[in-house]
């Protein structure tokens, strides 16, 4: 996590060089790098791939607190605290229109950079457009890409629909490399007590994060990702605490997270959070591929981000029986055909991928927001 050059707030000291598996912090993990919450991306995906893409579901469930305290490490930019993740190349960065090259020491950090959630901006070529309204307090979604995700969009020229078209008729796949991390925040416009907060600096507006999305790249994309239950994006959703129903849907989830208060606790504070509004967070779980022997849907979501997929449709989270939301699978489909120049529709869907018809496109690596905001 060092791409970023800027003075970092004290971290606690820890004496030992390694915690080991007997320890009481983690029971599962057979080490645990001293600077896990500081190495590079691309070391940390090689040190905890294995243990992010085993069956070993509290095992995974360490990986997702490791990087949650890791994309939101503090940072001072411009003489105020942010998570690393803030400040990394957002869509609005990566996608608008003759986009300069990203520099950091340019980033404009005044509010968030927010965008429609997905699912608005799949209606609007869809005809489920009339089923959907705008999220309250003039919300909204971030999406952010760590320096590894932004450059190789960059150098592949994905950020545009011409350049898509290109790589797709002349690339045999799109392979993000390991240690790919990608963001996406869930704000709402007004200041939720207990919660992450964001002052804009130049109207004095408060946005509060309820919603954290983290997919990380572990490993080499398989040969076939529209069914191949090979895992190589990790994929887990943080959720502040006091949302509504928040129980009630972490109950929905396949494979919920497995760590007790004190073992995750104990995390933020030797990652240097302890002190802040992240203690208020809580995870909802992991997920790595599309189905397993036990389960032919695979689910995971947040409250916040797909709320759409609720059953019974309309209701609020705490009323939900079912909650038909996959983060691999909803990602597995993003994909594109070069030879009819269009980008497979957005679905609602889980379990493994059965329309034949995806398999007339090339797949793009699991990254919706090519997709959605390639010009």
């Amino acid at each position: 996590m060092m791409e970023w050059k800027f003075k970092r707030f004290a971290l606690p000291t820890i004496v030992a060089t390694t915690i080991i598996c007997s320890s009481m912090l983690l029971v599962s993990a057979c080490t645990q790098a001293q600077d896990w919450w500081t190495m590079s991306d691309a070391d940390f995906a090689a040190e905890y791939s294995t243990m992010a893409l085993n069956d070993d579901v509290e095992g995974q469930s360490e990986v997702a607190w490791m990087l949650f305290s890791r994309v939101n490490q503090r940072v001072n930019f411009n003489g105020k605290d942010f998570s690393q993740w803030e400040i990394w190349p957002s869509n609005e960065d990566t996608f608008s229109p003759a986009v300069k090259a990203f520099s950091v020491e340019n980033k404009v950090r005044t509010r968030p950079h927010l965008q429609e959630p997905k699912i608005f901006l799949a209606a609007q070529h869809q005809p489920m457009a009339a089923k959907f309204s705008m999220p309250p307090n003039d919300g909204g979604e971030e999406v952010t890409r760590n320096l590894i995700s932004y450059k190789y969009i960059m150098q592949k020229n994905l950020n545009s629909k011409a350049g898509v078209w290109n790589t797709l008729s002349t690339s045999p796949k799109i392979d993000f490399p390991i240690g790919t991390v990608e963001i996406k925040g869930d704000w709402v416009n007004s200041a939720v007590d207990g919660a992450y907060q964001l002052v804009d600096s130049t109207t004095n507006t408060t946005y509060s994060l309820l919603g954290l999305h983290i997919m990380a790249k572990m490993a080499p994309t398989p040969d076939d990702p529209f069914h191949s239950e090979t895992p190589s994006w990790f994929w887990t959703t943080f959720e502040f605490k006091g949302n509504p129903g928040l129980a009630n849907a972490q109950s929905l989830i396949t494979y919920p997270d497995q760590l007790s208060q004190a073992q995750y606790t104990k995390m933020l504070v030797q990652s240097g959070l302890g002190k802040t509004a992240f203690v208020n967070y809580r995870s909802n779980g992991t997920q790595i591929r599309y189905s397993d022997a036990k389960n032919p849907n695979i689910i995971l979501g947040n409250t916040k981000m797909e709320d759409f997929a609720g059953v019974p449709d309309g209701s609020s989270p705490d009323k939900w029986t079912a909650w038909n939301s996959s983060c691999h699978t909803c990602h597995g489909t993003t994909s594109g055909n070069p030879t009819i120049k269009a980008f497979y529709p957005f679905t609602v869907s889980t379990g493994k991928i059965t329309d034949p018809k995806i398999d007339k496109f090339t797949s793009l690596d699991f990254v919706w927001s090519i997709a959605f905001h390639a010009r």
